[in-house]
């Protein structure tokens, strides 16, 4: 029983002393497990900026193209109206000319 006190005691007095240092001094007296798990988090956190940034600049990217569709489509409906008043208006000095030719016979 008394080696388990003694063990205790000890472990007991490592732990406190690793958490006043670590307050003290910050990461360079931590334990290297404490050090790994902070890293891990550290990398995981920049690894989801870097995500979140990349989800954005394709967010980005996917909407300058809808854009550019919609004006697109835009574009092709003005062309077409403009070819269906140009074919009108051919359509009519066709038949005022025939009006014409009718109107002179």
């Amino acid at each position: 029983m008394g080696d388990f006190g003694k063990s205790f005691k000890k472990e007991l007095g490592k732990a406190t002393g690793r958490r006043v240092a670590n307050a003290a001094f910050g990461d360079k007296h931590a334990s290297k497990h404490h050090v790994t798990i902070q890293r891990d988090r550290e990398r995981n956190e920049r690894r989801n900026e870097r995500e979140a940034i990349r989800a954005e600049r394709d967010y980005d990217k996917e909407e300058k193209r809808n854009e550019r569709a919609k004006e697109k489509r835009e574009r092709e409906i003005e062309k077409e109206q403009k070819r269906q008043e140009i074919e009108e208006r051919k359509q009519l000095r066709s038949d005022a000319k025939a009006q014409k030719e009718a109107d002179k016979e």
